[in-house]
C-alpha cells in the first residue's frame, strides 16, 4: 500500500522557524521596553518620595550625611537608594537641595553627590565602602566608615570624616564631622566646620634638649620590651618609635602594667596592640595597658590602639585599651592623644573604669576616645567614686559614648560624669544606661 502522507519540506520548516524567531524578537523587545519603563517609573517614584522625606524648613543640609540621617528618620536605608535602571543614577544636588534622576554622566561635579562603595570620578562621593584610606579629587563624605582621606583635587570641596585622618595636598577644603589628625600642604586652604583632634602644623614634638634635660630627663623607649621595663619604675617615658605588641590572651591577660605614676609622651608615635584568641570558650578579660593604684598620663600626639583577632569571646569577658582595675587610679588623656578600640570582640572599650567599691578617675583634657562598642564604661559606681571628667576632646562609641553600668537608681549620673560647657561633642544623659 502506498504511503500518501506528506511531510514538511525544508523550505517550509525554515519559514516557520524564521516566523517564530521574528515573533520572539518582537516579544523580547516589547518585554524589555516594558521592563525598562517600569524600572524608570519605580525610580522616579522613589526620587519623589526621597525629596518629600528630606524637606527641611529652616536652613539647608551642609553635608550629605545630614541628608542620610534625615532619610533614616523616615525609614529609608541609604544602602537601598540606588537606581533600578542600569542607564540611570539617583543623585543629590547640594545646590538645589534635592535628589534627581538622570542618565549616566549627564550631570556631574563637586556639588553633585552619589552613593558608592568607591570614590567616584565625576561626582562627590558618599562612601559606603570599607577601605582603610581613599584619595578624593572631589567632595567626599565618609558616611559611617572610619577611613583616612587624602584630598588631591584642585578646586573647592566639602570633606566629612568619621574619625579618620585628613590630608589636604591641594585645593580648598571645608571639613565637617570629626577626624584625628589634619595635615595641610603649603598652598592648600582649609576651613574647619567640624572637630579635628589635632592640626599637626600646630602640634610640637619634644626636642632632644627637652628629652635629655639632666634635671628632668625622659626615658626613651622604642620597643615593647623597653616600654615594659620602663613602666616598672614609672616617671617620664617618651616614645622614640612606633611600638607594636601582639598578645596571646590565653596565656597573658594584659600587654602592659602601670603600677607607678607614669607619663607617656607619644611624641608623634603610636602604641599598637593586637590581642589574639583561638579558643571558643575562653572567658578572660584582656587589656592593652592596665593601671593599678597609679596615675597614667598620656600626652603629646599619636595613637594608643587595640584590636582583637580570632574567635569572639563570650559576653562575660571584655577587651579594653586602657583599664583602671584597682582601689585607686587615674587616667589622664591630654593634648592630641587618640585612644581607640577597633573591635573584633563583643565587649570592647577604649577605657574601662572597673570601680566596684573603689575610687578611680578618668580625665579627658583633649584628644579623642573611640570604640567599636563603648568609649568609656564606668562599672558599678556610686556618688563618691568612679568620676569621668570630660573637659575637651572627642568621645565616640558605636553603641554609646559613656556607659554607667550597674549603678543603683539613687545614683546621680551628673555626679559621675562631668561634662564641661566647652566640650565639642554633645553628650546627652540618654546615652547613659543605668541598670
Amino acid at each position: 500500500m502506498k504511503n500518501t502522507k506528506k511531510g514538511f519540506t525544508l523550505v517550509e520548516l525554515l519559514v516557520v522557524i524564521a516566523i517564530v524567531a521574528i515573533l520572539a524578537t518582537v516579544a523580547i523587545i516589547g518585554y524589555t521596553s516594558f521592563t525598562k519603563k517600569a524600572e524608570e517609573s519605580n525610580d522616579r517614584t522613589l526620587v519623589a518620595q526621597l525629596n518629600t522625606a528630606i524637606t527641611k524648613v529652616d536652613g539647608k543640609y551642609e553635608t550629605f550625611h545630614e541628608v542620610v540621617e534625615a532619610l533614616a528618620a523616615q525609614g529609608f536605608d541609604v544602602s537601598k537608594i540606588k537606581a533600578t535602571s542600569e542607564t540611570y543614577e539617583i543623585l543629590w544636588d547640594m545646590d538645589a537641595q534635592a535628589f534627581f534622576y538622570t542618565a549616566d554622566e549627564e550631570k556631574s561635579g563637586a556639588n553633585i553627590w552619589i552613593i558608592a562603595n568607591e570614590v567616584h570620578a565625576a561626582n562627590s562621593t558618599y562612601y559606603t565602602g570599607s577601605a582603610a584610606s581613599v584619595e578624593a579629587k572631589l567632595g567626599f563624605d565618609a558616611g559611617n566608615s572610619n577611613v583616612d582621606v587624602v584630598y588631591t583635587g584642585t578646586g573647592a570641596a566639602t570633606i566629612r570624616t568619621n574619625g579618620g585622618n585628613l590630608t589636604v595636598n591641594s585645593g580648598s577644603v571645608t571639613h565637617y564631622g570629626n577626624g584625628r589628625f589634619l595635615t595641610v600642604a603649603a598652598g592648600a586652604t582649609y576651613t574647619e566646620k567640624g572637630v579635628m583632634v589635632a592640626d599637626l602644623a600646630n602640634v610640637d614634638t619634644l626636642t632632644q634638649e627637652e628629652i635629655t634635660n639632666p634635671e628632668d630627663p625622659w626615658t626613651v623607649v622604642t620597643t615593647a620590651d623597653e616600654l615594659t621595663a620602663a613602666l616598672v619604675n614609672g616617671g617620664k617615658i617618651v616614645l622614640g618609635a612606633n611600638i607594636a605588641v601582639e598578645t596571646d590572651i590565653e596565656t597573658k591577660a594584659n600587654s602592659f602594667e602601670v603600677t607607678m605614676d607614669t607619663e607617656i609622651n607619644l611624641n608623634g608615635f603610636n602604641i599598637i596592640g593586637v590581642h589574639k584568641n583561638n579558643n571558643d570558650t575562653l572567658n578572660k578579660n584582656n587589656v592593652l595597658i592596665n593601671v593599678k593604684n597609679a596615675t597614667l598620663t598620656l600626652s603629646g600626639y599619636g595613637l594608643v590602639s587595640l584590636k582583637y583577632e580570632g574567635t569572639n569571646m563570650s559576653w562575660n569577658a571584655l577587651s579594653s585599651t586602657l583599664r583602671l582595675s584597682s582601689s585607686t587610679g587615674i587616667i589622664n588623656v591630654n593634648d592630641s592623644v587618640v585612644v581607640e578600640h577597633l573591635g573584633g570582640t563583643p565587649m570592647s572599650y577604649a577605657i574601662d573604669v572597673y570601680a566596684t567599691g573603689n575610687s578611680n578617675t578618668v580625665n579627658l583634657n583633649g584628644g579623642a576616645l573611640y570604640s567599636s562598642y563603648i568609649a568609656i564604661r564606668s562599672f558599678y559606681p556610686n556618688t563618691t567614686n568612679a568620676l569621668v571628667n570630660i573637659n575637651a576632646g572627642i568621645i565616640e562609641g558605636q553603641r554609646t559614648d559613656v556607659w554607667v553600668q550597674g549603678a543603683s537608681a539613687t545614683v546621680d549620673v551628673n555626679a559621675i560624669v562631668n561634662v564641661a560647657d566647652t566640650y565639642k561633642v554633645t553628650v546627652d544623659e540618654s546615652l547613659f544606661d543605668i541598670d
